[in-house]
């Protein structure tokens, strides 16, 4: 909320020049005010009937979500959030799991999520340092992050312009050092030939027209239910891909791609 930010806006003050160190625009001494915003937030639709899994405070820390000049000496933003170094993500999170471990909320199912890295990437990345700074057992954090490491179940990742490569890397940084947590994508887009589901008349809101990505998608979100778990498939036609899940109620769910 920017009532509690240093400069009262979503986005942090724009800098004089490039080199200059990013700051938070969350000051530590308010930590606690968000920690209670969020719970009293999350308590809220809880009580209205509506089903929380997990409250996030941390979106993409690693970039300064700062405001820029333009050449007339204002400045321009495109887009809210708040820059936070890995000491300071994993204080803020020290401070919301104290708040939320063992709480009325916590007993109905509402976890804390890790940061959402802005990065799927693997070793010498900013996704590996705040990763190893909240979870590490290096002599660095080893005695400042135990409860986060008892805590946390999951680490959440954003992809976008994530490729092969970069993805490999953060399994294989993932397998050597985090394995016994899951892992959730919990933003992801193609960035190159993007697409929306549905398209909106900004004239006349009852006129929707449904993108064929919206019908590829609905294969999938249709018919794979919450909790599915993915088994071996194979189509055994080339070009012919294809994936499988056996649901909760054990209907099993096969998916098929023709790439001819």
């Amino acid at each position: 909320p920017v009532y509690l930010t240093k400069n009262g806006a979503s986005y942090s003050t724009p800098y004089k020049n490039e080199d200059e160190p990013w700051i938070s625009n969350l000051d530590k001494s308010k930590y606690p005010d968000f920690a209670d915003f969020c719970y009293n937030s999350a308590e809220y639709f809880v009580n209205k009937g509506y089903r929380v899994t997990s409250v996030s405070p941390i979106n993409e820390p690693q970039y300064n979500w700062a405001a820029w000049y333009n050449d007339d000496n204002t400045y321009s933003v495109n887009q809210e959030g708040c820059y936070y170094s890995k000491y300071e993500a994993r204080d803020l999170l020290k401070t919301f799991v104290k708040k939320f471990k063992g709480s009325d909320l916590d007993k109905k199912g509402v976890k804390v999520s890790m940061f959402e890295s802005g990065s799927m990437e693997g070793d010498d990345s900013s996704c590996a340092a705040y990763m190893d700074c909240i979870l590490g057992r290096g002599p660095k954090y080893v005695f400042k992050n135990a409860k986060l490491r008892k805590y946390f179940k999951e680490v959440s990742m954003h992809s976008y312009w994530s490729g092969a490569d970069t993805k490999k890397n953060a399994e294989n940084y993932l397998s050597d050092k985090y394995s016994k947590y899951s892992v959730a994508a919990t933003e992801y887009c193609q960035m190159i030939y993007t697409d929306g589901l549905i398209y909106l008349d900004e004239d006349n809101h009852e006129n929707l027209d449904f993108s064929k990505r919206y019908y590829c998608l609905g294969n999938f979100s249709k018919f794979i239910k919450e909790g599915a778990v993915r088994v071996a498939c194979s189509s055994g036609v080339k070009n012919v891909r294809s994936v499988a899940f056996v649901n909760e109620d054990n209907t099993v769910v096969t998916v098929y791609v023709n790439n001819n």
